[in-house]
């Protein structure tokens, strides 16, 4: 440990050690000069200075110091000057103090002072803080007697790292939401302790000890800071006897309060003055005490004293219900019952060490249900600041036996840090049970082996699912909702049940990071008019379909991995837009995109192979665009009925099991640029009557029966800068006639 703070205090005093050195070396030459010039006692001018040092203790009280000593106007009693110093403490605490002080030397050796100033500090909570500062003193060769003020000019600011939730019995509370900053007096008298016995030089040898105390506080601060403080001092004036003004300074101090306990530190300074700097060093007459006290640097406290803020009442950060007390719940009282009694504003603390709560439980409006070692996180109704609240106890489990959901919900609830469990065989057993127009927060709850749904929700919801796990819904949906919801669902597992999100009509649903797996029907079912995002979703193992959507859905699927998928990826019926992008498809019985009429389906940088169907399957009137990416199918790697608009660009088309690469049927516009379309057993490119078709800059590449095929007349092509890399088993183009323009190929062939 030892080893440990000398290492600290070296880095300190080396980073103030160079800043120090350069602003001696600039300040020295014009100080000592102006100094010389604004006395009107001649030899007997006063000169500035420039001090190092650095100091061991406890309480994060170790630091590196560096102080700037300058005067400003004087006369021979008199003296304006100017004190800065800096300071750097561990956590990358730093402080600035400066002040302009005024001094006179008395006939009776008393040397009288004010001084006032700002102070500046970065705290460990990365806030910041400004202060003013002023005292008074009174300096003798005997006696000091100092009393300095400080008053906090900034308002508390936030302190994550000090922020803690707690619950004492029925009350809940944070406290150390906020560093607030305190205003308060300090003042000490010292004296000299002769050492002539010992054979110390008076006139460059001294020292003093001081003893005094301080007081700080704020409103908002739970308890003043008060205590006494002593401190001692050794001095050698002169210590480098080339260098007059030259100082070493031993110092300890010792001061306690109730808050923050008792602290002892040690340190050591070293003066340089600015007139051996300047090249003015004068090594003649001697100077009495009193005239070199004049230039003693200030003695104030170490920084702006800071303090955690006190109590403070709390809300749910989730919810935004105000929590105005605690109630309690186990296996004996069950959840039902305290929830009742103590009405809305509660936090429900669950506690499952005496075992299984069993029965339905239900809350009340505007309440919160922990359980014993789950957490939530609550909010200052006063700072704002957010922490996180951990419950004791035990994690209790919910099962309910009969035919009904175990835990019913109401709005604004928010539940955290429990299990619920029911009977799979119970057709009406939902997990979590949630009415209409309801805001509901889930985090951290296992729900399995129940009859129903997971979670069910009717209409006009608001749900959050945060770190939810759905496992054994053997009849029911992970998540079932009805219309008009709107549902965040993230980190979360949808495992082993009927659907993984079953939603009818008008919802907005956004679902990241989570996986959907082992479905008996499809992963994803919405109906119509729903907003759909999957965002780093993982969807693996689904019977059916992994995405289905019937009409007027907005769907976005992003970052999102898929595997063993029994049907189609993404199937829908009409009016859809669908973006898609940065998928990844690794196996699907069927297809990758299935849609019926009139949807808009943009895909972007997106992988699909292991298909047993195509790539790409559309009906009638729709609009499909693929940038990148590439799908591998079995059957045709995009086939398309008619009068719909397809743009291939950059990306890759090919089918391995005996079809098309693209087939089209009638009235169709398709461009590609820059895209491979391979075929092995059929035909490459096949199109049937009044299609427009331009392809540029691609690839014809496999084994097809024909490169390029027409089944029908009236289609109008173009395009060039083509290769073919394919070797056709019957012919490169087969024609039946009537065809407009031609596709051009770098070989110089071209098709009609």
């Amino acid at each position: 440990m030892i080893d440990r703070s000398v290492r600290r205090f070296v880095h300190l005093l080396g980073r103030l050690a160079l800043g120090v050195a350069l602003g001696t070396l600039v300040l020295a030459p014009g100080q000592a000069a102006a100094s010389g010039t604004a006395s009107t006692g001649g030899d007997s001018a006063w000169s500035g200075w420039a001090e190092l040092g650095g100091y061991l203790g406890g309480s994060g009280s170790e630091r590196g110091e560096a102080a700037l000593f300058l005067p400003l106007m004087q006369s021979d009693e008199s003296l304006v000057f100017t004190d800065v110093r800096g300071k750097l403490f561990e956590d990358q605490v730093s402080e600035i103090n400066a002040a302009v002080g005024f001094r006179h030397m008395l006939p009776s050796g008393w040397n009288l002072g004010v001084w006032a100033g700002g102070d500046h500090r970065h705290s460990s909570e990365k806030n910041t803080f400004w202060a003013a500062s002023g005292g008074v003193e009174a300096l003798s060769e005997q006696f000091d007697v100092r009393i300095n003020g400080y008053w906090a000019l900034t308002d508390p600011k936030r302190s994550p790292g000090t922020t803690q939730a707690r619950i004492e019995g029925s009350q809940i509370y944070i406290e150390g939401a906020s560093e607030v900053p305190l205003s308060g007096v300090d003042g000490e008298i010292g004296t000299l302790v002769p050492l002539e016995w010992l054979g110390a030089d008076p006139a460059t040898q001294a020292l003093r000890i001081y003893a005094g105390g301080f007081h700080f506080d704020a409103d908002e601060a739970p308890d003043n800071i008060s205590g006494p403080k002593a401190r001692i001092e050794f001095r050698v004036d002169d210590i480098i006897p080339v260098m007059p003004g030259s100082r070493l300074s031993l110092e300890g101090e010792w001061r306690s309060d109730e808050v923050r306990g008792g602290n002892v530190e040690a340190g050591v300074r070293f003066r340089l003055p600015f007139t051996v700097v300047s090249g003015g060093a004068e090594v003649g007459r001697p100077r009495s005490v009193q005239w070199r006290r004049m230039t003693d640097g200030l003695e104030r406290d170490t920084d702006i004293v800071t303090e955690p803020s006190g109590r403070e009442l709390v809300e749910d950060a989730a919810t935004g219900v105000a929590l105005d007390r605690v109630a309690y719940a186990d296996a004996t009282t069950g959840i039902t019952a305290p929830a009742a009694a103590n009405g809305g504003n509660t936090l429900i603390v669950v506690d499952g060490s005496a075992g299984t709560l069993f029965g339905p439980q239900t809350l009340q409006a505007n309440q919160t249900v922990v359980g014993g070692g789950g957490s939530v996180e609550v909010r200052g109704r006063t700072s704002g600041a957010v922490t996180t609240l951990t419950a004791p106890g035990a994690r209790p489990t919910l099962r309910n036996l009969a035919d009904a959901p175990t835990l019913n919900l109401v709005d604004r609830t928010h539940v955290a840090g429990l299990d619920v469990t029911g009977i799979p065989l119970n057709a009406f057993n939902d997990g979590v049970s949630i009415g209409s127009s309801a805001f509901v927060v889930l985090d951290d709850v296992s729900i399995r082996n129940v009859g129903g749904a997971g979670i069910n929700a009717m209409d006009g919801n608001t749900l959050t699912l945060r770190n939810v796990s759905v496992g054994f819904t053997p009849f029911g949906p992970s998540l079932a909702i009805n219309n008009a919801n709107q549902v965040t669902v993230a980190n979360s597992v949808f495992d082993t049940g009927l659907f993984g999100l079953f939603a009818n009509d008008s919802n907005q649903i956004t679902i990241s990071n989570s996986t959907i797996s082992n479905m008996c029907n499809d992963g994803v079912r919405i109906d119509d008019d729903n907003t759909l995002v999957l965002s780093g979703v993982t969807v693996s193992s689904i019977c059916g379909d992994a995405v289905a959507f019937d009409n007027r859905n907005g769907i976005t699927i992003a970052g999102t991995s898929f595997s063993g998928i029994g049907f189609d990826v993404l199937f829908g019926f009409d009016d859809n837009t669908v973006n898609v992008s940065d998928v990844t498809v690794s196996s699907a019985n069927e297809d990758f995109i299935e849609v019926r009429d009139g949807n808009s389906i943009t895909v972007t940088n997106s992988t699909a192979t292991g298909l047993g169907g195509r790539g790409y399957l559309l009906s009638d009137r729709n609009t499909l665009s693929v940038t990148g990416g590439s799908v591998t199918a079995v059957l045709e790697g995009l086939d398309a009925d008619d009068n719909n608009t397809i743009t291939l660009t950059n990306t890759a088309i090919t089918s391995t099991g005996g079809e098309e690469g693209v087939d089209i049927s009638d009235g169709n516009v398709l461009t590609v640029t820059g895209t491979t379309i391979s075929a092995n057993g059929n035909n490459g490119l096949e199109m049937t009557v009044g299609n427009q078709v331009t392809v540029n800059m691609s690839v014809l590449a496999g084994t097809p029966t024909n490169t390029i095929r027409f089944d029908g007349a009236g289609n109008a092509v173009s395009g060039s800068g083509n290769v073919d890399n394919s070797a056709p088993t019957t012919a490169f183009c087969s024609d039946i006639g009537g065809q407009v323009g031609s596709i051009g190929f770098t070989n110089g062939t071209s098709c009609p």
